[in-house]
């Protein structure tokens, strides 16, 4: 019973290091999308993507949504309007599914929602396109989460929903030291990391930013 799931994860997790690699030689090249797939599927920290959790089913549905994304960007299969369209739209759901999943990767909206500006204002400068862009892509991510609370108020039980999302936000313990956890487990790649991140406010990387 524990085995099949835990094998589950780890083809997930295969398919995240794939993800990962692609996501990143298309934002900068191959050479360092290869080290970022090591990095990926070897460093401590990736094991808390193995385990039979919540983030582990949530984390490919993520990187597929950004990575159709910029696949548009790029241009690449994406020269027609419709095309673009099928592929926002997909977008859009694969983070509902994700934010489904679990909720707090809502935060990653603004990451996509400044690439749709981006391409959006590389084919057409018009606000009006940019509006239209974000709203095929936005509307199933206010629609498939939605069923949730809207399955608890047909069940008489949306009280009981808000009951437990509060709990879950504001009454769970919590701890200012965030990085404390990270740099036992792999101190490398938080070092790696934090230096990527110096870098990348000098270079001005608003998608790693």
């Amino acid at each position: 019973l524990y085995t099949v799931p835990r094998i589950f994860m780890g083809l997930l997790f295969l398919i995240d290091t794939f993800l990962v690699f692609m996501i990143t030689h298309y934002c900068y090249n191959k050479n360092i999308a290869f080290v970022t797939g090591i990095l990926f599927a070897i460093t401590p920290m990736s094991w808390q993507l193995r385990r039979v959790v919540l983030e582990s089913i949530q984390l490919p549905f993520l990187l597929s949504s950004i990575l159709l994304i910029l696949i548009i960007l790029k241009g690449t299969f994406s020269k027609t309007q419709i095309i673009r369209d099928i592929l926002l739209l997909s977008s859009g759901i694969l983070l509902s599914l994700a934010i489904f999943t679990k909720i707090p990767v809502f935060t990653l909206i603004p990451l996509i929602l400044y690439m749709i500006i981006k391409f959006s204002n590389k084919i057409k400068k018009d606000n009006k396109y940019i509006l239209r862009n974000f709203s095929i892509w936005f509307i199933p991510i206010i629609l498939i989460p939605s069923i949730w609370p809207i399955y608890a108020l047909i069940i008489n039980e949306f009280d009981d929903w808000i009951d437990g999302v509060i709990g879950q936000t504001v009454e769970r313990t919590r701890t200012l030291n965030i990085f404390e956890p990270f740099l036992k487990i792999d101190p490398l790649l938080f070092f790696i990391g934090l230096g990527g991140l110096i870098l990348s406010l000098i270079r001005k990387d608003f998608f790693l930013i």
